[in-house]
């Protein structure tokens, strides 16, 4: 009999987390015959294929390695899910540490679930040896701020929801709606759960594993990852535009006020009114989050810069997705196109500090 369970991942240019990764993943107090682990590389150009296949070699569990010509992790996993044996899917990225229970408790619930749940998923910390700086950034995240309308924010109790990050899924239930859209370079979990709710699928969360994610280490890392989040939400709304919600359009719509408040300085005095009544409404809940959140000023400081990347590079790539049609960066990933998103972003990034 094969494995239960299959761990997919895939991969590309990850040597310096994989040999933090793959011990937690090998070490699963879980029976090592009922799951394997498939890492599918998308073209790596650094040591990441050896390392798979040095722990290949030691490994009591199966560890399989696929190559994908596509490059993306959205391709990548899809061929894995294909070569999968197990009934079950896990999920995961390169650079994520796991809970040594974490299939234990997933698989243990999943099993007690009717066919219509289609995952169980759980919640993510921040590792132990997190810089300052990204322990700042997951308070920032998980905060209602910051995280509000997002699997960031992690309830205390088993729960069903829209969506969940680092899931278990049911392997035929990822066939039934076609797997991952690889079109998708962030966000893939999210609109695979959409399309899971549209078949009448239900996703359960739970607070007793978790998965340990190192955030972005600075502030344009940061900028970069929230400005594709915001253009993926623009994707995904297109594509389902029965998820709209008006609290998507907050951070988009917070950039506007700002510009059309500064253009308006130009023509009328009222606007300066508006401008700084705007601007302490938008900062109060800020500052309360940071002085509540913050272990000292420093940190709240940090956070505070940290707030406003958020919510402006997020904004951003909505607007960009809305005005742009930011279609040729995805589908491309050519140099011009990398190097002007940097460009673009490094500016953005300069005015704000």
């Amino acid at each position: 009999m094969g494995a239960k369970v299959s761990i997919v991942i895939a991969v590309r240019n990850e040597e310096n987390n994989l040999p933090r990764v793959i011990p937690t993943l090998v070490k699963q107090h879980y029976p090592v015959k009922d799951f394997e682990i498939i890492f599918i590389d998308g073209k790596s150009k650094d040591n990441t294929r050896e390392i798979i296949k040095e722990w290949k070699k030691k490994s009591k569990v199966k560890i399989t390695l696929l190559d994908n010509p596509h490059k993306d992790s959205g391709s990548g996993r899809n061929i894995g899910i294909n070569a999968a044996k197990g009934k079950y899917i896990m999920q995961l990225s390169g650079h994520t540490l796991v809970d040594n229970n974490l299939l234990k408790v997933l698989v243990t619930k999943l099993d007690k679930q009717p066919e219509e749940v289609a995952g169980v998923g759980c919640r993510h910390k921040d590792p132990a040896d997190s810089t300052s700086f990204q322990k700042a950034v997951g308070k920032i995240l998980y905060s209602k701020v910051g995280g509000v309308g997002t699997s960031q924010q992690q309830g205390t109790d088993d729960i069903f929801v829209d969506s969940v990050s680092f899931t278990c899924y049911r392997k035929k239930a990822l066939l039934d709606v076609g797997l991952n859209d690889s079109k998708f370079k962030i966000g893939q979990d999210a609109e695979l759960n959409i399309r899971l709710r549209k078949k009448g699928y239900k996703l359960l969360y739970t607070p007793q594993t978790y998965v340990e994610q190192y955030k972005r280490p600075s502030y344009t890392g940061l900028a970069k990852q929230m400005f594709w989040y915001g253009y993926s939400r623009h994707k995904m709304l297109r594509k389902h535009p029965r998820q709209f919600k008006l609290l998507y359009l907050a951070p988009s719509a917070l950039i506007l006020f700002f510009i059309a408040s500064l253009i308006l300085i130009q023509f009328t005095t009222w606007a300066k009114q508006i401008l700084f009544v705007g601007g302490l409404a938008y900062s109060a809940p800020i500052i309360y989050s940071c002085t509540k959140l913050g272990e000292d000023t420093n940190e709240g400081a940090v956070m505070f810069i940290g707030y406003l990347v958020v919510h402006f590079s997020y904004g951003l790539g909505f607007l960009f997705g809305i005005i742009l049609k930011f279609e040729f960066f995805l589908k491309a990933r050519t140099k011009f196109s990398d190097c002007l998103t940097d460009n673009f972003l490094s500016i953005i990034f300069f005015a704000i500090n």
